[in-house]
């Protein structure tokens, strides 16, 4: 510190400051100096995105993101429709009937497919479609049904966005937001027709989302918006509560872990009560034996080259997510069906693995240096 010199305006001074001696004013520059060389090398070098602000963008930057991914989705899925080139017409003519037939006062029935009839009695019971009913009867289209299937994976860019936000910045919520955009089955997914499984995209990625900042009532609330998709979200939920009850992701607690998993089994219950018949798709347990077609096994042979190239494979550096997927992993490598194709009937099926994958990346993309 410079000392001060305090002067009459006559007389002999009282105080007399004593001069800086060359040693002092080396010293000085010295400490400066060491200062600005430890500043220089403290620097991380790491990617740009994690060098961005780490404060929230407004919320117009990823509900803009949701719009304009929703609109495209929704052009092209309607397009196919319009030239008789759905993914899978007669589920989405099942669907429609079951819809339209609801809206106008009948059974919740359609002719189209040989199962149980009923909204609990049927192979699969989707919660929201109340909802969609009231919206049908407001707009009593085809479209309107295309347009919220679109719109409701487009949701997923939300969380996903924030995720990426919180680890990494800005700039890396808008690189993971844009490769999920263009990402295959991402989009396959998105203009599957009418699936209302897709609803567990957005949700369990919101799971994933509320756990990393530790809020145990958005992790709840996400949790239950996922069990309205369908009745396989139950194992979703579960095998996310299970791993996040034992294992670190963010500033997740074991409590909240456990009230993830709570409610998991207790949407269970509630389905096993109300359902004549619990059935999954991709089943939980896998099958008593493996497909033996080759032409299987080389079709998925190549969706996982396929799948190593497009990056996203760089969740294993925070495998967490990874893990509460290996019970869909699993069901998915035992079962004959042929999720790996991009269109069909299968495509919706994509929706079992995605949330975890995208969640582990976004994460897991943000830890990578660069010398």
């Amino acid at each position: 510190f410079r000392g001060t010199m305090t002067r009459k305006p006559s007389g002999k001074s009282k105080t007399t400051a004593r001069p800086r001696s060359a040693v002092s004013r080396s010293l000085t520059r010295a400490s400066s100096t060491a200062g600005t060389v430890f500043t220089r090398v403290d620097r991380q070098r790491t990617w740009p995105s994690l060098r961005a602000p780490t404060d929230h963008a407004p919320v117009g930057v990823p509900l803009s993101l949701v719009l304009i991914g929703g609109a495209a989705f929704t052009w092209i899925s309607i397009s196919n429709a319009e030239h008789c080139s759905p993914q899978w017409s007669q589920d989405l003519a099942f669907f429609h009937q079951w819809i339209h037939s609801a809206a106008s006062g009948g059974p919740w029935a359609s002719p189209l497919i040989l199962e149980p009839q009923g909204f609990f009695q049927q192979v699969h019971t989707h919660l929201i479609l109340p909802l969609v009913v009231v919206l049908y009867k407001l707009f009593p289209s085809q479209s309107i049904l295309l347009t919220l299937h679109s719109f409701a994976v487009a949701l997923t860019v939300w969380p996903a966005f924030r995720l990426a936000e919180r680890v990494g910045g800005t700039r890396h919520g808008w690189f993971v937001s844009l490769a999920l955009l263009a990402f295959g089955p991402f989009q396959a997914v998105a203009i599957a027709d009418f699936r209302p499984i897709v609803m567990v995209i957005p949700a369990i990625t919101g799971v994933w989302l509320a756990a990393h900042k530790g809020s145990v009532k958005g992790a709840v609330l996400f949790s239950i918006l996922a069990l309205l998709a369908r009745q396989d979200a139950v194992y979703l939920v579960g095998s996310s509560g299970a791993v996040l009850t034992v294992l670190r992701w963010g500033n997740n607690t074991r409590r909240l872990g456990m009230s993830i998993a709570l409610v998991g089994a207790l949407g269970f219950l509630a389905f096993a009560i109300t359902k004549p018949e619990m059935f999954f798709h991709i089943n939980l347990t896998g099958q008593s034996t493996l497909p033996t077609s080759a032409e299987l096994w080389a079709n998925r042979a190549s969706f996982g080259l396929a799948f190593l190239f497009s990056g996203w494979w760089l969740g294993v550096l925070s495998p967490v997510p990874l893990l509460a997927a290996t019970p869909v992993i699993w069901g998915m490598m035992t079962t004959a069906r042929e999720w790996h194709l991009l269109t069909g009937p299968g495509a919706h099926h994509h929706s079992f693995w995605l949330p975890f994958v995208v969640v582990a990346a976004a994460v897991g993309a943000a830890r990578i240096p660069r010398q």
